[in-house]
């Protein structure tokens, strides 16, 4: 699943900086497309909490309350994050909140995989945090690069005309 949603991120950002490359007008910017594409995982990622409420319910800690409504709330989250991801005025606010989010639900991956939860490939414990945290971490850092930076810092030379 990780891999899918890395191929995802990567993928749909080469192909928007590709189009913004050949159609300048087109607004797409590295930091566009970054953000595009990151609200492109967001809204799959958000989608999967309605998909699979009883599987990652599994992730949630027993002393949480109503785990089914917490990942319902937190895929509807996502989904707004998207949204804001995707709109120039909003984007960076919530690339900031966005970033906040996953720093927010790390301990629940954490707690998931030394709980050996099974779900989607989390059952593999321990080992499976040697690829959810860093992979969470390439989504902040993501984030921080395109979202929060500021555009006349992480902008790739256009080529000359």
């Amino acid at each position: 699943m990780l891999i899918g949603l890395l191929a995802t991120l990567v993928s749909s950002f080469v192909l928007l900086l590709m189009i913004g490359r050949r159609w300048p007008a087109s607004g797409l910017s590295a930091q566009r497309s970054g953000m595009l594409a990151m609200a492109l995982l967001f809204l799959i990622t958000g989608s999967v909490h309605f998909a699979m409420t009883d599987g990652m319910a599994r992730m949630i800690p027993e002393f949480m309350p109503a785990p089914n409504l917490i990942v319902i709330l937190s895929g509807v989250a996502e989904i707004a994050l998207a949204v804001g991801l995707a709109i120039p005025r909003t984007s960076r606010m919530a690339a900031l909140a966005a970033l906040l989010f996953l720093l927010a639900v790390l301990p629940i991956n954490i707690y998931s995989a030394l709980n050996h939860v099974d779900f989607g490939g989390h059952s593999a414990g321990p080992r499976y945090l040697l690829l959810r945290i860093p992979f969470q971490l390439l989504l902040v850092t993501w984030l921080w690069w395109f979202g929060i930076r500021g555009p006349a810092k992480n902008q790739l030379q256009q080529p000359a005309s």
